[in-house]
């Protein structure tokens, strides 16, 4: 009896410290110059791997805060003329100005 209690303390000790353990994300990147980095997102702008991305964002990324600073712009991976959205954020990593979004054909959406 006190071996099953023993088990069941460390147990629940053992699943209590793995669930309280914070998973870091990774930003996948390629780095064009200084600050300057290309990612790959999906349709829905979420960062992804390079061979399943539909858009290129192309930014400056601080890396000690894992935000996006200055001007970006998205491409699609099909048509690399066709700039999906652009704007700009702070040093903060906040929005800051007009964001600026197109449709496929290259209209603005409303």
């Amino acid at each position: 009896m006190k071996t099953l209690a023993t088990l069941l303390i460390t147990g629940l000790f053992y699943c209590t410290t793995v669930s309280a353990q914070v998973k870091k994300h990774h930003i996948d990147y390629q780095v064009i110059e200084d600050d300057s980095v290309r990612i790959s997102m999906n349709e829905e702008f979420h960062v992804t791997g390079a061979a399943c991305g539909q858009v290129i964002r192309y930014t400056h990324l601080d890396t000690q805060r894992n935000v996006f600073i200055g001007r970006f712009k998205d491409v699609s991976t099909s048509n690399p003329q066709l700039v999906i959205t652009e704007g700009g954020y702070d040093a903060l990593g906040r929005k800051n100005g007009d964001f600026i979004t197109r449709y496929s054909n290259g209209e603005f959406m409303a």
